[in-house]
């Protein structure tokens, strides 16, 4: 009967609809995990990323030392290397004196 056939066509379609509730429901189950997922990944990467940016700075504020060290030890290097050369040129021109002297 067309009332009949009219019902079980209702209810079908609620059966139908009832499916894909759950197939969206799953489906949201499984995007939601990816996505707690994917924010633990990005938390983890960041965190090393943090750590290793922190490590680099340290390394960079060691070398920046290092040279500020070495520039030191060469700036002292050559004031002794010039104080040197005076001494020897005033040598030189005493010795020059001397012998004219002579």
């Amino acid at each position: 009967t067309p009332s009949n056939n009219n019902e079980n066509n209702k209810e079908l379609s609620k059966q139908a609809l009832i499916l894909k509730l759950q197939e969206v429901n799953t489906q949201n189950g499984v995007l939601k995990r990816n996505f707690k997922n994917l924010q633990d990944e990005y938390k983890e990467l960041h965190h090393y990323y943090e750590d290793q940016h922190e490590k680099w700075k340290d390394q960079l504020r060691d070398k920046q030392s290092e040279f500020d060290s070495l520039q030191q030890k060469h700036e002292a290097f050559s004031n002794d290397v010039d104080s040197m050369s005076r001494k020897y040129l005033e040598e030189l021109n005493t010795r020059k004196q001397l012998e004219q002297e002579l």
